[in-house]
């Protein structure tokens, strides 16, 4: 399960490899903020959340 802290999920996600990717396309500055994915197990009733956050600055370069 995927949750944007800050606010809703961009409406260009996309969820990849069953659900543990999470896919933003075209990123934009107003994706920045914290995002966590939160694991559920049927065998256990822990859960297990890693959060990570987007930066606000993206810098692409490229070689010629």
């Amino acid at each position: 399960y995927w949750d944007r802290k800050d606010g809703p999920l961009p409406d260009r996600h996309a969820f990849k490899s069953f659900g543990q990717e999470l896919q933003i396309s075209d990123v934009r500055e107003s994706d920045a903020g914290d995002y966590e994915c939160l694991g559920l197990n049927t065998e256990s009733q822990q859960r297990a959340t890693k959060a990570f956050q987007a930066p606000s600055e993206v810098s692409l370069t490229g070689k010629e």
